[in-house]
């Protein structure tokens, strides 16, 4: 029986398990993720912020995701270290022994270091206990502050203005979506900003969180001086999770660099989706992928591999390419760059 071990609870890690299960019904299959929630849909995370759906619409579908593939889960544990020549995770209360191991471990958002960051009214959106966090200061908030760019910056201001939140918007390049280049224009995306009563601040960088009352930011400071809020969100660079990989010997650069194949630098160890940095033919070069579809289509080819099937014959565009989305309303299609 062939025993495949999973780090991460994602997209990746239950597309990789769901088709490591078909060929083998024997095989045995252990994940372990460091999110003590349950696999949801993270990318609807802002819908549920706005009020469009609840904790139980995250889950539709996927409730039964560990039963129907017989998945041995380990919720909120962390991997300590990663021994590949022993075929061994060590958790803090035990060690896992593999014949196959998949990184899918994701990335987690970047705080600035700038002062009063830690302030328990300052969030970010990765997981749904960070939106958890968000709708709890939002409730007690009538004021928002939300400094970054891309489409978590864009979606967590949506979902902010749905609550009936005023909501500044500090930005530290010209455009609020700069690392895509646009079928919908920078300036549409900022319209409809605009248009839906966000005070857009392009070019303008976060400088500190001042705390007010009860330790709750009453303010933040940037180059126009102090803007008043209740809550601030931080919208930065995600940063791949690969600490937990110092000493194994397997190659990282900002992320777990992997082949087309997904495998890693050492045999029977591969990684995939936000943690994982490929090797693109067309560009000669390995790049970092974020994104959803992408996590799981890579999550597919780095399964496939470990059971030694064939891969995919294509893979499909919006994996890789595109982004689709709406804003407020309005949708967007965006590709990138």
């Amino acid at each position: 029986m062939i025993r495949y071990t999973i780090i991460g609870g994602g997209i990746a890690g239950i597309r990789a398990a769901e088709v490591l299960r078909r060929p083998d019904p024997d095989c045995a299959i252990t994940m372990v993720s460091e999110d003590p929630q349950p696999f949801c849909l993270r990318p609807a995370l802002p819908d549920y912020i706005a009020g469009e759906l609840t904790a139980k619409d995250l889950r539709t579908r996927v409730t039964d995701v560990y039963e129907v593939n017989r998945i041995e889960i380990r919720l909120g544990k962390r991997v300590s270290r990663v021994l590949p020549g022993q075929s061994t995770i060590e958790l803090e209360d035990e060690e896992i022994h593999f014949d196959r191991l998949l990184i899918a471990t994701g990335t987690s958002p970047r705080r600035p270091e700038v002062a009063g960051a830690d302030l328990p009214s300052v969030v970010t959106l990765h997981t749904l206990n960070d939106a958890e966090c968000v709708i709890a200061c939002a409730s007690r908030s009538r004021i928002a502050v939300v400094a970054g760019t891309g489409l978590v910056g864009i979606e967590l201001v949506r979902a902010l203005r749905q609550r009936g939140l005023r909501v500044t918007y500090l930005i530290p390049d010209e455009h609020p979506w700069p690392q895509m280049a646009y079928h919908a224009s920078a300036q549409e995306v900022e319209d409809v900003l605009l248009q839906n009563g966000v005070d857009l601040r392009p070019a303008e960088l976060l400088t500190a969180i001042i705390k007010g009352k009860d330790d709750v930011a009453a303010a933040v400071g940037s180059k126009s001086g102090a803007i008043a809020c209740d809550m601030v969100g931080f919208a930065m660079e995600e940063v791949p999770n690969t600490t937990l990989l110092e000493g194994s010997g397997i190659a990282v650069d900002r992320g777990i660099l992997v082949s087309e194949r997904m495998e890693t630098s050492v045999p029977n160890v591969f990684a995939a989706g936000d943690v994982a940095q490929a090797y693109s033919p067309e560009y000669g070069t390995y790049r970092l992928n974020f994104g959803w579809s992408s996590a799981r289509h890579q999550g597919e080819i780095a399964a496939l591999a470990m059971c030694g099937e064939g891969l995919p014959q294509s893979k499909p565009t919006t994996a890789d390419e595109y982004v689709v989305t709406q804003l407020h309303g309005v949708p967007l299609v965006a590709r990138w760059q």
